[in-house]
């Protein structure tokens, strides 16, 4: 299958799973208190509710093995020499539809990685870190399996964001380095 198949596949795939949840009876409607925004939490979800926040985020307790593709790189300002680098796991499909998320902005859902400096010295080999960092790649991308805890869903200006903390390494990961290059918007 090519690439661009493999994107269609992706996508449509995606609209079916955001179908599918919104479709789900007995999942659980959080409404922010400014009643702008609200977070659906599928029934069987990976994760409990432990708080809303005051700055538009939800926030759950339990850990849980979050496994997808991965993505490791510059997301914005990256000829800048202060470029920020973000690791993020698009899940798999099974573990989406037990995932909070926002109703409104259905779609991938991108869960960031805090504490990733753990995660990145074992999943990323020295030579692809060499060359990301010398800007000879844009994106160190693969598969893996982590345990996460403190699932958080946010939404600012109208963009969707979720986060979870890295705890351990589930399975090795599998890599690969992406030509630098522009990736556009």
């Amino acid at each position: 299958m090519t690439m661009r198949l493999r994107r269609i596949a992706a996508a449509l795939l995606m609209a079916t799973v955001a179908t599918v949840v919104h479709a789900t009876p007995s999942a659980r409607a959080i409404s922010l208190p400014n009643g702008l925004n609200t977070l659906i939490v599928p029934q069987a979800t990976l994760v409990q509710y432990r708080s809303t926040g005051s700055t538009d985020d939800i926030h759950f307790s339990g850990r849980f093995v979050l496994s997808g593709e991965f993505h490791y790189g510059c997301e914005s300002d990256c000829g800048e020499p202060d470029q920020d680098h973000f690791l993020y796991i698009v899940p798999s499909a099974a573990e989406q539809l037990r995932l909070p998320h926002w109703s409104e902005r259905s779609g991938m859902l991108r869960v960031y990685i805090i504490g990733n400096e753990r995660v990145l010295r074992d999943v990323i080999p020295r030579r692809e870190m060499g060359l990301l960092r010398a800007g000879k790649v844009k994106e160190v991308a693969g598969r893996i399996s982590i345990v996460v805890e403190n699932y958080v869903a946010t939404i600012e200006c109208d963009a969707p964001s979720y986060f979870a903390t890295f705890v351990a390494l589930e399975r090795p990961a599998e890599i690969a380095a992406l030509p630098a290059g522009d990736r556009g918007c």
